[in-house]
Protein backbone atom coordinates (compact mmCIF):
# COMPACT_ATOMS: atom_id res chain seq x y z
CA UNK A 1 0.00 0.00 0.00
CA UNK A 2 1.05 3.40 -0.92
CA UNK A 3 1.96 6.15 1.54
CA UNK A 4 -0.12 8.99 1.25
CA UNK A 5 1.72 12.35 0.01
CA UNK A 6 0.84 14.51 2.45
CA UNK A 7 0.45 13.18 6.56
CA UNK A 8 -3.14 13.20 7.91
CA UNK A 9 -2.20 15.30 10.51
CA UNK A 10 -0.10 18.11 8.39
CA UNK A 11 -3.74 18.37 6.69
CA UNK A 12 -5.61 18.72 9.32
CA UNK A 13 -3.44 21.68 11.13
CA UNK A 14 -3.37 23.31 7.95
CA UNK A 15 -7.39 22.82 7.71
CA UNK A 16 -7.44 24.28 11.41
CA UNK A 17 -5.30 27.10 10.95
CA UNK A 18 -6.85 28.18 7.22
CA UNK A 19 -10.51 28.48 9.57
CA UNK A 20 -9.16 29.70 12.30
CA UNK A 21 -7.10 32.69 10.50
CA UNK A 22 -10.01 33.21 8.18
CA UNK A 23 -12.77 33.39 11.10
CA UNK A 24 -10.78 35.89 12.99
CA UNK A 25 -8.66 38.22 10.18
CA UNK A 26 -11.41 41.13 10.13
CA UNK A 27 -10.71 41.15 13.85
CA UNK A 28 -7.24 42.84 13.06
CA UNK A 29 -9.24 46.16 12.20
CA UNK A 30 -10.14 46.75 15.16
CA UNK A 31 -9.43 50.03 17.97
CA UNK A 32 -8.62 49.65 21.36
CA UNK A 33 -11.44 49.37 23.69
CA UNK A 34 -12.73 49.21 27.14
CA UNK A 35 -10.02 48.30 29.34
CA UNK A 36 -7.64 48.55 26.41
CA UNK A 37 -7.22 51.84 27.02
CA UNK A 38 -6.38 51.65 31.16
CA UNK A 39 -3.95 48.84 29.91
CA UNK A 40 -2.27 50.28 26.64
CA UNK A 41 -2.93 54.03 25.49
CA UNK A 42 -2.81 55.13 28.78
CA UNK A 43 0.24 53.61 29.83
CA UNK A 44 2.18 54.22 26.39
CA UNK A 45 5.13 55.76 28.61
CA UNK A 46 5.50 52.37 31.03
CA UNK A 47 5.34 49.99 27.93
CA UNK A 48 7.85 52.05 25.75
CA UNK A 49 10.58 51.08 28.24
CA UNK A 50 12.26 47.81 27.49
CA UNK A 51 13.17 48.03 31.60
CA UNK A 52 9.94 47.48 32.29
CA UNK A 53 9.68 43.96 30.59
CA UNK A 54 11.87 42.68 33.89
CA UNK A 55 10.55 45.14 36.56
CA UNK A 56 6.69 43.78 35.64
CA UNK A 57 7.96 40.54 37.06
CA UNK A 58 8.76 42.54 40.40
CA UNK A 59 6.52 45.45 40.49
CA UNK A 60 2.39 45.90 40.71
CA UNK A 61 1.60 47.07 37.26
CA UNK A 62 -2.46 46.83 37.88
CA UNK A 63 -2.82 49.76 40.98
CA UNK A 64 -4.62 48.09 44.08
CA UNK A 65 -6.57 45.65 41.73
CA UNK A 66 -4.87 42.66 43.13
CA UNK A 67 -3.67 40.96 39.98
CA UNK A 68 -0.36 40.00 39.75
CA UNK A 69 -0.09 38.78 35.54
CA UNK A 70 3.74 39.91 34.18
CA UNK A 71 3.44 37.54 31.54
CA UNK A 72 0.30 39.37 30.44
CA UNK A 73 1.91 42.91 30.86
CA UNK A 74 4.81 41.64 29.08
CA UNK A 75 3.51 40.65 25.52
CA UNK A 76 1.75 44.40 25.75
CA UNK A 77 5.42 45.82 26.26
CA UNK A 78 6.59 43.64 23.49
CA UNK A 79 3.39 44.26 21.00
CA UNK A 80 4.18 48.70 21.98
CA UNK A 81 8.01 47.61 21.03
CA UNK A 82 6.61 46.42 17.99
CA UNK A 83 3.97 48.19 16.92
CA UNK A 84 3.36 51.57 19.23
CA UNK A 85 0.02 52.03 19.60
CA UNK A 86 -1.63 50.63 16.36
CA UNK A 87 -3.97 48.33 17.06
CA UNK A 88 -3.97 45.83 14.31
CA UNK A 89 -0.20 43.94 16.01
CA UNK A 90 -2.00 43.92 18.87
CA UNK A 91 -5.09 42.10 17.48
CA UNK A 92 -2.58 40.09 15.29
CA UNK A 93 -0.76 38.83 18.20
CA UNK A 94 -4.26 37.81 19.74
CA UNK A 95 -5.15 35.78 16.60
CA UNK A 96 -1.33 33.90 16.50
CA UNK A 97 -2.73 32.56 19.65
CA UNK A 98 -6.00 31.59 19.26
CA UNK A 99 -4.40 29.72 15.87
CA UNK A 100 -1.50 28.05 18.36
CA UNK A 101 -4.40 26.99 21.00
CA UNK A 102 -6.31 25.67 17.87
CA UNK A 103 -3.35 23.45 17.37
CA UNK A 104 -2.93 22.70 20.67
CA UNK A 105 -6.50 21.41 21.29
CA UNK A 106 -5.66 19.03 18.19
CA UNK A 107 -2.99 17.56 19.54
CA UNK A 108 -4.18 17.20 23.46
CA UNK A 109 -7.31 15.47 22.33
CA UNK A 110 -5.45 13.14 19.63
CA UNK A 111 -2.82 12.41 22.76
CA UNK A 112 -5.83 11.64 24.44
CA UNK A 113 -8.20 9.53 22.22
CA UNK A 114 -5.34 8.64 19.28
CA UNK A 115 -8.50 9.64 16.99
CA UNK A 116 -7.59 12.37 13.85
CA UNK A 117 -11.07 12.96 13.29
CA UNK A 118 -12.12 14.11 17.29
CA UNK A 119 -9.04 15.97 17.64
CA UNK A 120 -10.02 17.45 14.09
CA UNK A 121 -13.60 18.40 14.90
CA UNK A 122 -12.72 19.42 18.43
CA UNK A 123 -10.33 21.46 17.18
CA UNK A 124 -12.49 23.71 14.56
CA UNK A 125 -15.38 23.67 17.09
CA UNK A 126 -13.06 25.53 19.51
CA UNK A 127 -11.32 27.87 17.02
CA UNK A 128 -14.68 28.86 15.62
CA UNK A 129 -17.23 28.51 19.08
CA UNK A 130 -18.83 32.31 18.79
CA UNK A 131 -18.38 32.66 22.64
CA UNK A 132 -14.56 33.22 22.09
CA UNK A 133 -14.96 36.18 20.23
CA UNK A 134 -14.68 38.19 23.63
CA UNK A 135 -11.27 36.62 24.07
CA UNK A 136 -9.70 37.52 20.81
CA UNK A 137 -11.08 40.37 19.40
CA UNK A 138 -11.12 42.18 22.59
CA UNK A 139 -7.06 42.93 23.19
CA UNK A 140 -7.38 42.66 26.98
CA UNK A 141 -8.99 39.13 26.73
CA UNK A 142 -5.38 38.09 25.89
CA UNK A 143 -5.42 36.93 29.40
CA UNK A 144 -7.39 34.03 28.74
CA UNK A 145 -5.70 33.20 25.44
CA UNK A 146 -2.49 32.95 27.08
CA UNK A 147 -3.87 31.42 29.96
CA UNK A 148 -5.22 28.37 27.58
CA UNK A 149 -1.48 28.34 25.91
CA UNK A 150 0.35 27.49 28.53
CA UNK A 151 -2.37 25.28 30.67
CA UNK A 152 -2.57 23.59 27.07
CA UNK A 153 1.44 22.82 26.92
CA UNK A 154 1.36 22.00 30.33
CA UNK A 155 -1.21 19.58 29.70
CA UNK A 156 0.48 18.19 27.05
CA UNK A 157 3.59 17.72 28.53
CA UNK A 158 2.11 16.42 31.59
CA UNK A 159 0.74 13.38 29.49
CA UNK A 160 4.21 12.78 27.72
CA UNK A 161 7.00 14.36 29.53
CA UNK A 162 7.98 10.19 31.24
CA UNK A 163 8.12 8.97 27.96
CA UNK A 164 11.44 10.63 26.95
CA UNK A 165 14.90 9.22 28.20
CA UNK A 166 18.18 10.95 29.27
CA UNK A 167 18.92 14.55 28.80
CA UNK A 168 15.40 14.87 26.62
CA UNK A 169 13.71 13.97 29.76
CA UNK A 170 14.94 16.57 31.77
CA UNK A 171 14.45 19.05 29.33
CA UNK A 172 10.78 17.80 28.90
CA UNK A 173 10.52 17.82 32.29
CA UNK A 174 11.61 21.29 32.96
CA UNK A 175 9.70 22.88 29.85
CA UNK A 176 6.21 20.87 31.71
CA UNK A 177 7.07 23.15 35.12
CA UNK A 178 8.35 26.09 33.12
CA UNK A 179 4.94 26.21 31.31
CA UNK A 180 2.81 25.71 34.84
CA UNK A 181 4.83 28.70 35.97
CA UNK A 182 3.99 30.64 32.75
CA UNK A 183 -0.18 29.65 33.63
CA UNK A 184 0.60 31.27 37.04
CA UNK A 185 1.98 34.44 35.72
CA UNK A 186 -0.22 34.97 33.37
CA UNK A 187 -3.39 34.59 35.33
CA UNK A 188 -4.51 33.40 38.33
CA UNK A 189 -7.07 31.36 37.37
CA UNK A 190 -3.98 29.10 36.35
CA UNK A 191 -3.92 27.65 40.25
CA UNK A 192 -6.58 24.69 38.92
CA UNK A 193 -4.37 23.52 36.21
CA UNK A 194 -3.47 20.54 38.92
CA UNK A 195 -6.89 19.71 39.11
CA UNK A 196 -7.26 19.60 35.32
CA UNK A 197 -4.66 17.69 35.86
CA UNK A 198 -6.29 14.82 38.12
CA UNK A 199 -8.89 14.78 36.08
CA UNK A 200 -7.52 13.99 33.10
CA UNK A 201 -5.13 11.16 34.63
CA UNK A 202 -8.51 9.88 36.55
CA UNK A 203 -10.03 9.74 33.25
CA UNK A 204 -7.23 8.88 30.91
CA UNK A 205 -4.89 6.19 32.78
CA UNK A 206 -5.17 3.31 30.91
CA UNK A 207 -1.84 1.76 30.30
CA UNK A 208 -0.12 4.45 31.40
CA UNK A 209 1.21 5.03 35.15
CA UNK A 210 0.64 8.42 37.04
CA UNK A 211 4.06 10.36 37.69
CA UNK A 212 4.28 11.03 41.02
CA UNK A 213 6.75 13.50 40.53
CA UNK A 214 4.53 15.58 38.08
CA UNK A 215 2.80 16.79 41.18
CA UNK A 216 5.34 17.46 43.37
CA UNK A 217 6.44 19.89 41.08
CA UNK A 218 3.11 21.35 40.52
CA UNK A 219 2.88 21.83 44.18
CA UNK A 220 6.75 23.46 44.39
CA UNK A 221 5.47 26.10 41.91
CA UNK A 222 2.45 26.86 43.53
CA UNK A 223 3.77 27.76 46.68
CA UNK A 224 6.54 29.16 44.95
CA UNK A 225 4.08 31.54 43.62
CA UNK A 226 2.11 32.13 46.45
CA UNK A 227 4.72 33.38 47.91
CA UNK A 228 6.44 35.31 45.22
CA UNK A 229 2.69 36.59 44.89
CA UNK A 230 2.35 37.88 48.37
CA UNK A 231 5.63 39.31 48.62
CA UNK A 232 5.24 41.51 45.72
CA UNK A 233 1.33 42.82 45.89
CA UNK A 234 2.27 43.36 49.51
CA UNK A 235 -0.59 45.00 51.47
CA UNK A 236 -3.06 44.51 48.39
CA UNK A 237 -5.74 42.13 49.19
CA UNK A 238 -8.93 40.61 47.66
CA UNK A 239 -12.46 42.34 48.19
CA UNK A 240 -14.74 39.90 49.67
CA UNK A 241 -17.18 42.04 49.02
CA UNK A 242 -19.21 41.84 52.32
CA UNK A 243 -21.93 39.07 51.13
CA UNK A 244 -22.45 36.06 53.66
CA UNK A 245 -22.10 32.27 52.39
CA UNK A 246 -25.39 31.83 51.35
CA UNK A 247 -25.62 34.66 48.81
CA UNK A 248 -22.12 33.88 47.68
CA UNK A 249 -23.56 30.19 46.62
CA UNK A 250 -26.75 31.87 45.04
CA UNK A 251 -24.39 34.15 42.97
CA UNK A 252 -22.20 31.05 41.90
CA UNK A 253 -25.63 28.73 40.63
CA UNK A 254 -26.45 31.84 38.44
CA UNK A 255 -23.26 32.73 36.86
CA UNK A 256 -22.23 28.88 36.26
CA UNK A 257 -26.05 28.80 34.95
CA UNK A 258 -25.38 31.44 32.29
CA UNK A 259 -22.15 29.99 31.45
CA UNK A 260 -23.45 26.87 30.54
CA UNK A 261 -26.09 28.36 28.68
CA UNK A 262 -23.66 30.49 26.73
CA UNK A 263 -21.66 27.43 25.82
CA UNK A 264 -24.40 25.60 24.42
CA UNK A 265 -26.87 27.91 23.13
CA UNK A 266 -24.42 31.23 21.63
CA UNK A 267 -27.08 33.19 21.20
CA UNK A 268 -27.88 36.31 22.80
CA UNK A 269 -24.24 37.07 23.16
CA UNK A 270 -23.61 40.80 25.18
CA UNK A 271 -20.36 41.80 26.12
CA UNK A 272 -21.78 42.81 29.56
CA UNK A 273 -24.32 40.70 30.63
CA UNK A 274 -27.16 42.07 32.82
CA UNK A 275 -27.35 38.65 35.30
CA UNK A 276 -29.71 40.05 38.48
CA UNK A 277 -30.86 38.13 41.38
CA UNK A 278 -32.54 40.53 43.95
CA UNK A 279 -32.17 40.11 47.56
CA UNK A 280 -36.16 40.82 47.65
CA UNK A 281 -37.71 38.34 44.63
CA UNK A 282 -37.13 37.11 41.33
CA UNK A 283 -36.81 33.83 42.46
CA UNK A 284 -37.53 32.35 38.68
CA UNK A 285 -33.86 33.34 37.36
CA UNK A 286 -32.80 31.18 40.51
CA UNK A 287 -35.01 28.46 40.33
CA UNK A 288 -34.21 28.16 36.45
CA UNK A 289 -30.25 28.40 37.02
CA UNK A 290 -30.79 25.84 39.61
CA UNK A 291 -32.71 23.24 37.19
CA UNK A 292 -29.94 23.42 34.19
CA UNK A 293 -27.02 22.58 36.93
CA UNK A 294 -28.83 19.34 37.91
CA UNK A 295 -29.87 19.29 34.71
CA UNK A 296 -26.23 18.90 33.47
CA UNK A 297 -24.93 17.32 36.35
CA UNK A 298 -27.15 14.14 35.97
CA UNK A 299 -25.48 13.01 32.78
CA UNK A 300 -22.31 13.84 34.75
CA UNK A 301 -22.73 11.06 37.23
CA UNK A 302 -24.99 8.58 34.97
CA UNK A 303 -22.21 8.41 32.14
CA UNK A 304 -19.32 7.83 34.86
CA UNK A 305 -19.12 3.74 33.93
CA UNK A 306 -20.37 3.55 29.77
CA UNK A 307 -20.01 7.28 28.53
CA UNK A 308 -17.12 8.49 30.55
CA UNK A 309 -16.62 11.04 28.14
CA UNK A 310 -18.99 13.14 28.95
CA UNK A 311 -18.97 12.86 32.34
CA UNK A 312 -15.19 14.56 31.71
CA UNK A 313 -16.17 16.83 29.33
CA UNK A 314 -18.90 18.34 31.97
CA UNK A 315 -16.44 18.28 35.33
CA UNK A 316 -13.60 20.01 32.88
CA UNK A 317 -16.43 22.53 32.59
CA UNK A 318 -17.06 23.24 35.94
CA UNK A 319 -13.21 23.03 37.54
CA UNK A 320 -12.13 25.38 34.62
CA UNK A 321 -14.81 27.62 35.37
CA UNK A 322 -14.68 27.51 39.50
CA UNK A 323 -12.09 30.65 39.72
CA UNK A 324 -14.48 32.92 37.71
CA UNK A 325 -17.84 31.78 39.07
CA UNK A 326 -18.12 33.99 41.82
CA UNK A 327 -16.57 32.29 45.00
CA UNK A 328 -14.23 35.05 44.08
CA UNK A 329 -15.98 38.65 43.57
CA UNK A 330 -15.31 39.72 40.30
CA UNK A 331 -16.45 43.83 39.72
CA UNK A 332 -17.88 42.06 36.58
CA UNK A 333 -20.18 38.98 37.39
CA UNK A 334 -19.55 37.40 34.05
CA UNK A 335 -17.82 38.03 30.94
CA UNK A 336 -17.82 35.59 28.08
CA UNK A 337 -13.41 35.44 27.47
CA UNK A 338 -13.64 33.41 30.59
CA UNK A 339 -15.66 30.61 28.98
CA UNK A 340 -11.97 29.98 26.92
CA UNK A 341 -10.34 27.31 28.62
CA UNK A 342 -13.80 25.84 29.10
CA UNK A 343 -14.58 25.88 25.62
CA UNK A 344 -11.06 23.11 24.98
CA UNK A 345 -12.93 20.45 26.38
CA UNK A 346 -17.15 21.27 25.69
CA UNK A 347 -15.51 21.53 22.28
CA UNK A 348 -15.38 17.54 22.16
CA UNK A 349 -19.10 16.91 22.99
CA UNK A 350 -20.49 16.24 19.67
CA UNK A 351 -17.40 14.90 17.80
CA UNK A 352 -17.24 12.30 21.02
CA UNK A 353 -20.89 11.30 20.74
CA UNK A 354 -20.37 10.21 17.31
CA UNK A 355 -17.06 8.62 17.73
CA UNK A 356 -18.71 6.35 20.79
CA UNK A 357 -21.52 5.34 18.76
CA UNK A 358 -19.68 4.10 16.16
CA UNK A 359 -17.93 1.93 18.97
CA UNK A 360 -20.65 0.45 20.54
CA UNK A 361 -20.94 -3.24 19.10
CA UNK A 362 -24.21 -3.56 19.00
CA UNK A 363 -24.91 -1.14 16.15
CA UNK A 364 -28.87 -1.31 15.41
CA UNK A 365 -30.04 0.63 12.71
CA UNK A 366 -31.25 3.84 14.51
CA UNK A 367 -27.96 4.12 16.30
CA UNK A 368 -26.29 4.04 12.33
CA UNK A 369 -28.45 7.01 11.70
CA UNK A 370 -28.06 8.69 14.82
CA UNK A 371 -24.11 8.68 13.95
CA UNK A 372 -24.33 10.12 10.67
CA UNK A 373 -26.85 12.64 11.41
CA UNK A 374 -24.04 13.72 14.12
CA UNK A 375 -21.77 13.49 11.92
CA UNK A 376 -23.01 15.77 9.31
CA UNK A 377 -24.35 18.22 12.01
CA UNK A 378 -20.51 18.57 13.33
CA UNK A 379 -19.59 20.32 9.87
CA UNK A 380 -22.82 22.78 9.32
CA UNK A 381 -22.30 23.39 13.49
CA UNK A 382 -18.81 24.99 12.01
CA UNK A 383 -20.23 26.56 9.30
CA UNK A 384 -22.41 28.11 11.46
CA UNK A 385 -20.52 29.35 14.35
CA UNK A 386 -17.82 30.59 12.08
CA UNK A 387 -20.70 33.10 10.33
CA UNK A 388 -21.69 33.85 13.89
CA UNK A 389 -18.05 35.03 15.25
CA UNK A 390 -17.39 37.29 11.88
CA UNK A 391 -20.29 38.67 12.29
CA UNK A 392 -19.63 39.45 16.17
CA UNK A 393 -16.18 40.54 15.92
CA UNK A 394 -17.34 43.92 14.27
CA UNK A 395 -18.61 45.17 17.14
CA UNK A 396 -15.42 45.31 18.63
CA UNK A 397 -14.23 47.65 16.01
CA UNK A 398 -14.62 50.93 17.88
CA UNK A 399 -15.16 52.27 21.28
CA UNK A 400 -18.33 54.37 20.34
CA UNK A 401 -20.12 51.01 17.94
CA UNK A 402 -19.50 48.83 20.63
CA UNK A 403 -20.85 50.26 23.45
CA UNK A 404 -23.85 50.87 21.21
CA UNK A 405 -24.07 47.26 20.76
CA UNK A 406 -23.70 46.60 24.44
CA UNK A 407 -26.85 48.90 25.44
CA UNK A 408 -28.79 47.46 22.64
CA UNK A 409 -28.01 43.39 23.76
CA UNK A 410 -27.74 44.45 27.23
CA UNK A 411 -30.28 47.67 27.54
CA UNK A 412 -30.80 47.47 31.15
CA UNK A 413 -26.73 47.56 32.42
CA UNK A 414 -26.09 50.18 34.10
CA UNK A 415 -22.20 49.32 33.14
CA UNK A 416 -22.93 49.29 29.57
CA UNK A 417 -25.00 52.92 29.86
CA UNK A 418 -22.29 54.57 31.98
CA UNK A 419 -19.81 54.03 29.28
CA UNK A 420 -21.89 54.98 26.54
CA UNK A 421 -22.56 58.04 28.06
CA UNK A 422 -18.60 59.18 28.76
CA UNK A 423 -17.93 57.58 24.85
CA UNK A 424 -21.23 60.32 23.67
CA UNK A 425 -19.39 63.32 26.91
CA UNK A 426 -15.38 62.38 25.21
CA UNK A 427 -17.43 63.52 21.03
CA UNK A 428 -19.15 66.23 22.79
CA UNK A 429 -22.35 65.34 23.19
CA UNK A 430 -23.28 65.98 26.62
CA UNK A 431 -27.14 65.87 26.27
CA UNK A 432 -26.89 62.66 25.09
CA UNK A 433 -23.90 61.78 27.36
CA UNK A 434 -26.25 62.88 30.65
CA UNK A 435 -29.24 60.90 29.25
CA UNK A 436 -27.27 57.92 29.56
CA UNK A 437 -25.70 58.34 33.10
CA UNK A 438 -29.46 59.12 34.12
CA UNK A 439 -30.18 55.72 32.85
CA UNK A 440 -27.45 54.07 34.28
CA UNK A 441 -28.89 55.03 37.93
CA UNK A 442 -31.82 54.08 37.39
CA UNK A 443 -30.90 50.46 36.14
CA UNK A 444 -28.02 50.12 39.17
CA UNK A 445 -29.60 47.92 42.03
CA UNK A 446 -27.58 47.95 45.18
CA UNK A 447 -29.90 44.95 46.23
CA UNK A 448 -28.69 42.60 43.03
CA UNK A 449 -26.78 39.83 44.63
CA UNK A 450 -24.16 39.39 42.16
CA UNK A 451 -22.76 43.13 42.06
CA UNK A 452 -19.39 43.06 43.60
CA UNK A 453 -17.06 45.62 44.16
CA UNK A 454 -16.35 48.79 47.03
CA UNK A 455 -19.69 49.60 48.57
CA UNK A 456 -21.58 52.49 46.48
CA UNK A 457 -18.57 53.01 44.15
CA UNK A 458 -20.45 52.45 41.27
CA UNK A 459 -22.97 55.45 42.08
CA UNK A 460 -20.10 57.60 42.85
CA UNK A 461 -18.69 56.77 39.00
CA UNK A 462 -22.17 57.60 37.55
CA UNK A 463 -22.50 60.48 39.50
CA UNK A 464 -19.11 62.30 38.84
CA UNK A 465 -19.70 61.00 35.37
CA UNK A 466 -22.94 63.04 35.43
CA UNK A 467 -21.64 65.78 37.22
CA UNK A 468 -18.62 66.55 34.78
CA UNK A 469 -21.20 66.70 31.68
CA UNK A 470 -23.42 69.38 33.45
CA UNK A 471 -19.76 71.12 33.91
CA UNK A 472 -18.62 71.06 30.13
CA UNK A 473 -22.12 72.34 29.63
CA UNK A 474 -21.86 74.91 31.58
CA UNK A 475 -18.52 75.54 30.60
CA UNK A 476 -19.31 75.60 26.72
CA UNK A 477 -22.45 77.91 27.46
CA UNK A 478 -20.43 80.64 29.18
CA UNK A 479 -17.43 80.39 26.64
CA UNK A 480 -20.09 80.67 23.68
CA UNK A 481 -21.80 83.49 25.38
CA UNK A 482 -18.41 85.90 25.92
CA UNK A 483 -15.54 86.25 23.31
CA UNK A 484 -12.87 84.96 26.48
CA UNK A 485 -11.41 81.70 26.94
CA UNK A 486 -10.93 82.72 30.58
CA UNK A 487 -13.65 82.42 33.90
CA UNK A 488 -15.91 85.63 32.87
CA UNK A 489 -17.43 87.20 35.47
CA UNK A 490 -15.95 87.37 39.19
CA UNK A 491 -18.89 85.83 40.96
CA UNK A 492 -21.20 84.29 37.83
CA UNK A 493 -23.60 82.79 40.49
CA UNK A 494 -24.79 86.99 40.85
CA UNK A 495 -25.84 87.01 37.13
CA UNK A 496 -29.01 86.94 35.24
CA UNK A 497 -28.05 83.75 33.61
CA UNK A 498 -30.37 81.20 34.86
CA UNK A 499 -29.48 78.58 32.42
CA UNK A 500 -25.29 78.56 33.78
CA UNK A 501 -26.54 78.77 37.30
CA UNK A 502 -29.10 76.08 37.13
CA UNK A 503 -25.88 73.37 35.29
CA UNK A 504 -23.40 74.75 38.23
CA UNK A 505 -26.38 73.69 40.69
CA UNK A 506 -26.51 70.77 38.66
CA UNK A 507 -23.15 69.78 38.59
CA UNK A 508 -22.55 70.98 42.05
CA UNK A 509 -25.02 68.31 43.12
CA UNK A 510 -23.88 65.27 41.41
CA UNK A 511 -20.08 66.05 42.32
CA UNK A 512 -21.69 65.78 46.24
CA UNK A 513 -23.74 62.66 45.52
CA UNK A 514 -20.42 61.12 44.16
CA UNK A 515 -18.71 62.31 47.40
CA UNK A 516 -21.37 60.94 49.35
CA UNK A 517 -21.16 57.55 47.90
CA UNK A 518 -17.38 57.49 47.91
CA UNK A 519 -15.67 59.59 50.28
CA UNK A 520 -12.04 58.51 48.54
CA UNK A 521 -13.01 59.66 45.12
CA UNK A 522 -10.25 61.71 43.90
CA UNK A 523 -11.34 62.21 40.66
CA UNK A 524 -14.58 63.35 42.21
CA UNK A 525 -12.81 65.85 44.56
CA UNK A 526 -10.59 67.40 41.41
CA UNK A 527 -13.25 67.72 39.54
CA UNK A 528 -15.51 69.38 41.65
CA UNK A 529 -12.11 71.66 42.06
CA UNK A 530 -12.42 72.01 38.50
CA UNK A 531 -16.05 73.76 38.77
CA UNK A 532 -15.21 76.07 41.74
CA UNK A 533 -12.02 77.51 39.70
CA UNK A 534 -13.77 78.02 36.95
CA UNK A 535 -16.34 80.11 38.75
CA UNK A 536 -13.82 81.80 40.23
CA UNK A 537 -14.20 80.00 43.70
CA UNK A 538 -10.43 79.99 44.31
CA UNK A 539 -10.31 78.97 48.00
CA UNK A 540 -13.21 76.09 47.54
CA UNK A 541 -11.55 75.05 44.57
CA UNK A 542 -8.10 74.77 46.61
CA UNK A 543 -9.50 72.96 49.04
CA UNK A 544 -11.01 70.29 46.67
CA UNK A 545 -7.31 69.92 44.90
CA UNK A 546 -5.75 68.73 48.41
CA UNK A 547 -8.69 66.79 49.40
CA UNK A 548 -7.71 64.89 45.80
CA UNK A 549 -3.95 64.56 46.57
CA UNK A 550 -4.38 63.43 50.04
CA UNK A 551 -7.11 61.24 49.00
CA UNK A 552 -4.89 59.83 46.38
CA UNK A 553 -1.86 59.44 48.75
CA UNK A 554 -4.28 57.57 51.21
CA UNK A 555 -5.97 55.39 48.30
CA UNK A 556 -3.68 54.55 45.75
CA UNK A 557 -5.37 52.98 42.63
Amino acid sequence: MKKPLINSHVLACALIVLVTVGIYCNSLQGDFIWDDRGLITNNAEYLNDWKNLFAVFVKPFFGQTPYYRPLLTGSFIIDYQLWELNPFGYHYTNVLFHTANALLVYLFIYILFKHTYLALFTSLLFASHPVQTEAVAWISGRNDVLLTFFSLLTLILHLCWHEYKGLRRVLAYSVYLAAYACTLLTKESGLILPVLAILVDCFFTEGRRIQAKSYVGLLLISILYFFSRMRILDDIGLNLGGKDLFHTLIGVVVTYAYYFKMLLFPLSQTAVPSLTVSSTGNEFVLISSIFLIVFLLTPAVLCLKKFREVSFVIIWVFISLFPVCGIVPLSVPALEHRLYLACVCFSMLIPISVCKLQQLQSQTCQLAKIRKVLLCIIPVIVVVYSAKTIARNTIWHNEGFFWLYSVHDSPRSALARNNLGIVYSTEGAHEKAIREFKTALTFYDEKNLLTHGPKNSHHAKIYNNLGRSYYQLLHDSILDSHESVAPIADDILQCHDEEAYKLYTLSYACYQSALRFDPSSAEAHNNLGDLYYFMKQYQNAEKEYEAALKVSSEHPR
